[in-house]
């Protein structure tokens, strides 16, 4: 998993190593949470346990690796959670996003990319 975006780390929880389709591992997934200079967040969860290459401080550019995508919390399949949130009196709220395309070519399940 590497970085959206240029941030700094406010958040990794690396030391759950449970996951699967019943709700009660909602509270057990591994993240990384970046904050960005323009006052939004990015959030990477799902990562594999002890799969963090970043701690909380950390400043990281964009594309650099920061994780290792997994299986841990509410979720059936390995996969990445990527969410963007911007922070509002009442918490934070998601918002969309635009995704470059890679070499002007269509991602399809099992491409392999790289950076």
């Amino acid at each position: 998993v590497c970085a959206a975006r240029d941030g700094i780390v406010v958040g990794v929880i690396k030391e759950y190593n449970v996951g699967g389709k019943d709700q009660k591992y909602r509270d057990y997934a591994n993240f990384i949470t970046l904050y960005h200079s323009d006052g939004t967040f990015t959030q990477y969860v799902h990562l594999k346990q002890n799969g963090a290459f970043v701690s909380v401080g950390d400043t990281v550019k964009m594309s650099q690796p920061i994780g290792l995508a997994g299986m841990t919390g509410f979720t059936s399949i390995p996969h990445l959670h990527f969410n963007t949130l911007i922070p509002k009196i009442n918490g934070v709220i998601s918002f969309p996003v635009k995704f470059f395309q890679i070499g002007g070519k269509k991602l399809k399940k099992g491409m392999k990319v790289g950076h």
